[in-house]
């Protein structure tokens, strides 16, 4: 198949200005609560550790990329490895950092020792 696009990791710059963008979508009324099959989504956050995830992160470009429903899309792949996911996490913890910050809420300190 294709070479695996480039990949970078998932930045706090990034979700700010999608959580900025998302703020004013729905201060003007156009926040959505439909899922995909129901209707207008303006952003999509996939994330897997899989093979089987591979499908998924295809078919939301797909999604996106129609005149019908532009949306801001994140595919997001844990562990650096070959992946049609445009970004990565290093490991789990760093998808429970990120779901925080985009909630705006804080995670107890990090603990490897285990």
């Amino acid at each position: 198949g294709p070479p695996p696009l480039p990949r970078q990791p998932m930045h706090q710059q990034q979700m700010q200005q999608q959580q900025q963008q998302q703020a004013a979508a729905d201060a003007a009324g156009g926040g959505s609560s439909r899922g995909l099959a129901g209707g207008a989504v303006d952003f999509v956050l996939a994330v897997g550790d899989d093979r089987s995830d591979e499908d998924m992160y295809t078919a939301i470009e797909q999604y996106a990329d129609t005149p019908k429903h532009p949306a801001e899309v994140f595919a997001c792949v844990v562990g650096q490895r070959p992946s049609k996911a445009k970004f990565y996490v290093n490991d789990t913890h760093e998808v429970l950092e990120l779901l925080a910050k985009m909630a705006g809420v804080s995670l107890p300190p990090r603990n490897d020792s285990f």
